[in-house]
């Protein structure tokens, strides 16, 4: 029993044990003594090895932490990005709702207000989307203004949701 929560420690902290030979490709593979239990594994491979009295036995390695781009920045963002988007969408429908002379001034949105709530969020999600994705394509590629798009679009956003409140009250 001490034997495998032996083990079992060892496989849950051996990333700490193989920090040292992360850069290596396999070319040394990471062992690490306790007792009777020896823990072999490469830090690359997702492959734990275990020997336990004679015995191999083969584990799934932890995960490797979370990728550097996925941050607090970034999720802030785009949390701004999808609120400005819904602020927008539906201080457009409310004044829609309660002026019925009034109209969708963006011509490339009117015929999705038009169509109701599904439609105009289907498309902002697809523009948001592509916002996202260029954001996030310019943040792994080191870019130093990989935030503008995001910050952009839910700019416009806000200002276009603010302008709509002088027609809701």
């Amino acid at each position: 029993m001490i034997k495998v929560a032996t083990a079992a420690m060892v496989l849950v902290f051996l990333p700490l044990f193989a920090q040292d030979a992360q850069d290596s490709q396999c070319d040394q593979i990471v062992k690490v003594p306790i007792k009777m239990v020896t823990v072999a594994a490469c830090p690359t491979s997702p492959e734990v090895t275990t020997e336990i009295n004679g015995r191999q036995q083969s584990h799934a390695q932890a995960p490797p932490p979370t990728s550097i781009w996925l941050d607090k920045k970034f999720i802030g963002l785009n949390l701004f990005l999808w609120s400005a988007t819904a602020y927008d969408a539906e201080t457009t429908f409310s004044v829609i709702r309660n002026c019925p002379d009034c109209a969708e001034g963006n011509p490339l949105m009117r015929p999705f207000i038009k169509s109701g709530r599904l439609a105009t969020y289907g498309f902002t999600a697809g523009l948001n989307s592509a916002a996202v994705y260029y954001g996030y394509r310019l943040r792994k590629n080191n870019q130093k203004l990989w935030w503008l798009p995001l910050i952009i679009n839910g700019t416009i956003h806000t200002i276009a949701g603010s302008a709509n409140l002088r027609f809701v009250f």
